[in-house]
């Protein structure tokens, strides 16, 4: 499950890196890739990309999993 994927990457980021910062920047730079397979949840990226402290982060990224607008193959363009 990639919310999973997602948590235990954060976690493993936090214990060789330190601080929440490095670990904020590392995580939101995935984002920037992942971003499409949410496609409509911009005001939730938009907390994810302003996020200060982890807890802000895993609360946007919540809220984005929550949408329920995940689409597995984002990359693909709907067909007609």
């Amino acid at each position: 499950d990639i919310r999973d994927f997602y948590g235990r990457l954060a976690e493993d980021y936090a214990a060789v890196l330190s601080g929440e910062r490095d670990v904020l920047f590392k995580m939101k730079e995935l984002w920037y890739y992942f971003q499409c397979h949410f496609p409509g949840c911009e005001k939730e990226l938009k907390k994810i990309k302003k996020a200060q402290k982890l807890s802000d982060y895993r609360a946007a990224v919540q809220a984005m999993f929550a949408s329920g607008r995940f689409v597995e193959d984002g990359f693909r363009n709907p067909a007609p």
